[in-house]
């Protein structure tokens, strides 16, 4: 949100001095924290090593599936792309198009008119790949920086799982194997693979029906590692938004009656980061940061509800300016309504129930609701 905020108001010129003074702010931060370490007996002692070797074998685990995954593939005089073209297609031209911005509000690679038009997409995880397309000055292009992003959001997503378990579970780094068990649950889908060997058992005589992925036979629910290689925005938000939950969870275990200024400022600041990330994942954690408060005030802890309420004020403050790029000059139809998922196993024995059928009356609604155990029971392994 800095970086955009920067940009929007100021030029890039100003980007660079924000990111200069927050590279110099990690590495001081890096200094003090390894200092700290080393004066800390038996702070690298095997067993902690050990955490440290399942922690880099879990991200170049991660790197060489991401690599393997997003580049293209020549043989010969043939060029085999990724599958993942598909959603990068439209990410790429926006990033390319914003590194040659000297301010923003971004304009849209899709359409040229007389005047360029504005771009209502949220466009954050572009944008920062465009900064890095931009610092580059040509030693490589915007498609190139896409996936070095994605690669760095998966890597944020397995420091954060390990963040989680060393906090909420009060892991010892010594004992490596629940970390080792964590991180490799990024790659447990679920029971999808059933469905789909029954689907393709019976396309067995057509093969173009067969279905590619484990997740295409009901409605899409992304496993962890598709989510990773696909949409890195969104699991750049989903960081975001944890980072920002653990800050106020943080916050309110502590002894006082306010909540400090420090943590839901930053609180603040992630939230509107991934607002400009992705506006369904934030709109999704506001609805569960709104219940956790509401569970913490019947417990009788009023301070969470108020650095909910001061966080999410902040966020959406530092959010407006993008907020109202969102706007269309034209009235267009809600892009969010209430739908219980499908269920197309066995359809064509289950028809009668419409758990398929593409309008959702209130008796179709009672069906999905009763099959939807069975949808979710699929990724809750994952």
């Amino acid at each position: 949100i800095l970086v955009y905020l920067f940009w929007r108001f100021l030029s890039i010129r100003a980007v660079w001095l924000v990111m200069a003074a927050v590279g110099a702010a990690f590495l001081i931060l890096l200094t003090v924290e390894l200092r700290d370490a080393c004066r800390r007996p038996g702070a690298f002692e095997w067993q902690r090593r050990a955490a440290w070797l399942v922690g880099l074998t879990a991200v170049a685990v991660w790197m060489l599936i991401a690599l393997g995954s997003l580049l293209d593939l020549r043989m010969g005089d043939r060029l085999y792309s990724s599958v993942t073209a598909f959603d990068y297609l439209s990410r790429v031209p926006i990033a390319n198009s914003i590194s040659h911005q000297d301010k923003l509000p971004a304009v849209t690679p899709f359409l040229t008119l007389r005047e360029p038009v504005q771009l209502r997409y949220h466009y954050f995880w572009p944008m920062v790949c465009g900064l890095v397309n931009a610092a580059g000055r040509g030693a490589f292009n915007a498609r190139d920086a896409t996936i070095a992003g994605a690669l760095w959001s998966g890597i944020a997503l397995i420091c954060l799982i390990a963040v989680y378990q060393r906090i909420f579970q009060g892991l010892d780094p010594a004992r490596w194997r629940p970390y080792a068990i964590g991180l490799a649950l990024l790659g447990v889908t679920g029971l999808d693979i059933l469905p789909v060997l029954q689907f393709d058992l019976q396309h067995r005589h057509t093969p173009a029906e067969i279905l590619p992925t484990i997740e295409g036979w009901n409605e899409q629910v992304t496993a962890w590692l598709d989510a990773m290689l696909w949409v890195p925005h969104h699991i750049a938000a989903l960081v975001a938004c944890m980072i920002a939950f653990l800050l106020l969870w943080r916050d309110s275990e502590q002894p006082g009656r306010w909540p400090r200024a420090g943590a839901f400022a930053l609180a603040g600041v992630a939230l509107a980061s991934a607002v400009g990330m992705s506006v369904f994942v934030t709109f999704t954690f506001a609805c569960i940061l709104v219940v956790w408060a509401l569970l913490m005030l019947i417990r009788k802890q009023p301070k969470a509800v108020a650095a909910v309420a001061v966080a999410g004020a902040l966020s959406l403050v530092m959010a407006l300016p993008f907020l109202f790029e969102l706007r269309s000059p034209e009235p267009v139809s809600s892009g969010i309504h209430f739908q219980v998922r499908r269920f197309a196993l066995l359809y064509d024995k289950l028809a009668p129930l419409g758990l398929i059928a593409p309008e959702q009356t209130w008796r179709t609604t009672f069906y999905r609701l009763a099959f939807l155990p069975l949808r979710s029971e699929e990724r809750r392994v994952g």
